[in-house]
Parts: structure tokens; C-alpha cells; sequence
């Protein structure tokens, strides 16, 4: 998380990306119209996200305690449209 009050939003997204850099910053204060564009732009091919794990809804608990113990390469995502586990 970087706090782009305090920091150089930039500079902070290099530093913890070893140079690399991030394709997109969320926001979660965001307003609909820009969710929406991020949905838009991952639905052309755009984004490219690392996606390591996949969870039903009612495993977030087994979700949040492997994204606490840094056990997820990648993002991780949970499908609140997916069948029970």
C-alpha cells in the first residue's frame, strides 16, 4: 500500500516493483466510471494480471490467512459467483 499523501506514488511503485512498475494503481475510493474502465481495459486484453490462487466465497478465511502468511505468488481471487466448495 502506498500512501501517495506522503509519498511519491512513482517512485514507491518502482521501488517495490524492483523497477519494473504496476500496469494499474486501484483505488478503492474510486468512483463507478473508473471500475468500470479497469474492468474495460482488463476485457481488451490490457492487463495482465498474475493471478496465483482461486477461492469459492466460502473459503476467504483459507484465502486471507495464505495472503497473510505470504504463501500466494500472484494475486489471489475470490469468486463470489463460484459454487460452494
Amino acid at each position: 500500500m502506498v500512501n501517495y499523501r506522503k509519498e511519491d506514488l512513482r517512485e514507491r511503485c518502482l521501488a517495490l516493483t524492483d523497477g519494473k512498475g504496476v500496469d494499474v494503481v486501484f483505488d478503492p475510493a474510486m468512483n463507478a466510471a473508473s471500475f468500470r474502465q479497469l474492468f474495460a481495459w482488463y476485457e481488451r486484453g490490457l492487463l495482465h494480471p498474475d493471478i496465483g490462487n482461486r477461492y469459492a466465497c466460502d473459503a476467504l478465511p483459507d484465502a486471507l490467512r495464505e495472503m497473510h502468511a505470504g504463501r500466494v505468488p500472484g494475486k489471489s481471487v475470490v469468486a463470489f459467483n463460484a459454487p460452494m466448495s
